[in-house]
């Protein structure tokens, strides 16, 4: 009975649903999505932005109303010479070090945790059995 209903597939037409989804939702209004072109006065600007295009070309830009909009022509302030060196150190991460600490830490109180330890010490500190 199973094969019989597997058996008898049946073409949909598309049209029949169009009703059930909203009209831009429908494949047919789909289209490849191009980057809008660099419109930036600054040529710096306009340069970085070509060639983030060119690296990600796949990426979709929003075309709607802009929520955030950058100088055209940004100020680069430069590090102070004699703090130069403590803010790099500042920016280094330390979590290779840290994850060390972690993996050590684990190696040392997971042989604790175990249910037979437990119960060893248990047993040591209550003359007990559980």
């Amino acid at each position: 009975d199973s094969d019989e209903e597997q058996s008898s597939v049946q073409c949909v037409d598309i049209s029949e649903f169009e009703d059930l989804f909203q009209v831009n939702l429908l494949v047919t209004n789909l289209g490849p999505c191009k980057p809008p072109p660099c419109i930036s006065q600054n040529p710096k600007l306009a340069a970085v932005n070509r060639r983030f295009l060119k690296l990600y070309p796949t990426i979709c830009v929003k075309t709607g109303p802009v929520s955030v909009k950058f100088s055209e022509d940004p100020e680069i302030i430069l590090e102070p010479e004699n703090l130069a060196e403590d803010l790099q150190l500042a920016r280094q991460s330390d979590y290779k070090q840290r994850q060390a600490d972690r993996e050590r830490m684990e190696r040392l109180i997971s042989p604790i945790l175990t249910p037979t330890h437990r119960k060893t010490i248990y047993q040591k500190i209550y003359g007990e059995t559980l």
